[in-house]
This record gives C-alpha cells, sequence and structure tokens, in this order.
C-alpha cells in the first residue's frame, strides 16, 4: 500500500491589492526578516529562513479578498525567536493585535487582511534526548466557537 500522507509545502501564494504593495514589503520583509524577489513588476516572493515562500501577487482591488473575507479564509502562522521583539516592528507598520480565543499568541491582519499569528521557533536546543520537544505535554486543538479545527499546538 501506498503512503498517502502529507504535509504543507514550502510555496504559497497570496493575491494582495495593489494599492498594498508597499506596506506588504514592509511586513514581510522589514518586519518578518524575508528576503524579496521581484521576478514581474505585479509579482513579489518573499523567502524565509527556513526556504519557505509567499509569492505575493499584487492585483486590483476588486481580484483580492478584502479584510473581512480573509477572516474565513486559511491564516498563516510566523515562527520568530522572540515573540515579543517581531510583534514589537508590526505597531510602527499600523498593526495592532486582535482578540481571539487563543490566548498565547498574538494574531494579526497584514496589510490587505490576510491573518496571521506569531509564535515562538523551536530550536534544536529545545529538544530533549528522545527528540521531542521539551514542553511536549500532549496535542491541543484550538477549536473556533463553531468547533473547527484552527490550529495544533504542542505545549
Amino acid at each position: 500500500m501506498e503512503d498517502t500522507t502529507s504535509q504543507i509545502g514550502l510555496n504559497h501564494r497570496l493575491s494582495v491589492a495593489n494599492s498594498y504593495k508597499q506596506q506588504t514589503r514592509a511586513l514581510y520583509e522589514g518586519a518578518l526578516g524575508a528576503t524579496v524577489t521581484p521576478p514581474r513588476p505585479e509579482v513579489e516572493i518573499f523567502t524565509f529562513t527556513n526556504g519557505s515562500g509567499i509569492g505575493v501577487f499584487y492585483v486590483a482591488p476588486s481580484q483580492a479578498l478584502t479584510p473581512e473575507q480573509h477572516l474565513k479564509a486559511i491564516w498563516l502562522e510566523f515562527e520568530v525567536e522572540h515573540e515579543q521583539a517581531a510583534a514589537a516592528k508590526l505597531g510602527p507598520l499600523g498593526m495592532r493585535p486582535f482578540d481571539y480565543l487563543d490566548k498565547a499568541h498574538d494574531y494579526f491582519q497584514a496589510p490587505g487582511g490576510q491573518v496571521f499569528r506569531l509564535a515562538q521557533r523551536w530550536s534544536a536546543s529545545r529538544f530533549d534526548e528522545t527528540g521531542m520537544r521539551s514542553r511536549f505535554t500532549r496535542w491541543r486543538l484550538s477549536f473556533s466557537e463553531n468547533r473547527y479545527p484552527l490550529f495544533w499546538d504542542m505545549r
């Protein structure tokens, strides 16, 4: 029998209203430390330190999701070395955390509305001798008020 397990890949695509190009670059390149490659004027590829990337396609506002629609779309997680320091870089960009039932993380909306959270990056030094996360006690599934699974978390 063939293995049919899967995982989320490293490449992602996002459409953003072209009026948010400067703010989007300030977020991904400036605050989150991604490198940027602009293969075409209407596209920027932001590559993160783990090799993952987001291809941002700048489109007419009528072709992009609204901030309200993004609340119903997929949410991203950005692992950072220091959550508080990363969150502090978002304030000058006009981004403030919004209230959400998961109080362990800060949730934000990027320019144009993409929802994301900041989470502590796990490094090899945080694994114990068995290879497990030393803070691992159980899998915890966060549920929205409608009982749909949103994020797995190891705590």
